[in-house]
């Protein structure tokens, strides 16, 4: 009964177009197919596209499940789950910060050198605490084709 449930709920996805580079058994390998603007800032260039340049040469390549039997060169549209980049940004981020804030406050009453112990403690527990609790859908290969536009959130089943 639960799954019933589960399997009917629509479940939004954050889409973005990819072209597959190669096929290796069940695991396409896609690059992202970014826009020079996506139309969020209406044409203007938010810069993400060259603070993107200076860190790497040429776009990244993803592993992804081959669900639909992409072939190379094929244009699909992959997707990752509504809100789970911002838990991975939590896990990732926020966790071992807070952890890590929490303790320095909590042994900063035995000085600075407990303080400091204390912080590298609480960012090693909230790093350990963030992978244990990675929970994060994957993206997956929704469909062939592109995406309706850059960065869209669709409803998919």
């Amino acid at each position: 009964m639960v799954c019933a449930v589960v399997c009917e709920r629509a479940v939004k996805m954050l889409e973005i177009s990819a072209r597959v580079l190669r096929v290796e058994g069940a695991t396409a390998w896609v690059q992202v197919e970014a826009p020079p603007s996506c139309g969020l800032c209406h044409g203007k260039g938010c810069g993400s596209s060259v603070f993107n340049q200076l860190w790497r040469e040429g776009e990244p390549e993803y592993a992804l499940d081959n669900s639909i039997a992409a072939e190379v060169g094929d244009a699909v549209v992959i997707g990752v789950a509504d809100g789970s980049v911002l838990q991975a940004a939590w896990r990732g981020y926020g966790m071992p910060l807070l952890a890590a804030l929490v303790g320095a406050w909590g042994l900063s009453a035995w000085g600075d050198l407990a303080a400091a112990g204390g912080m590298l403690l609480g960012l090693a527990a909230g790093g350990w605490l963030g992978r244990r609790a990675a929970r994060t859908a994957a993206p997956v290969v929704l469909r062939a084709g592109t995406a309706a536009g850059c960065g869209t959130a669709e409803p998919t089943l």
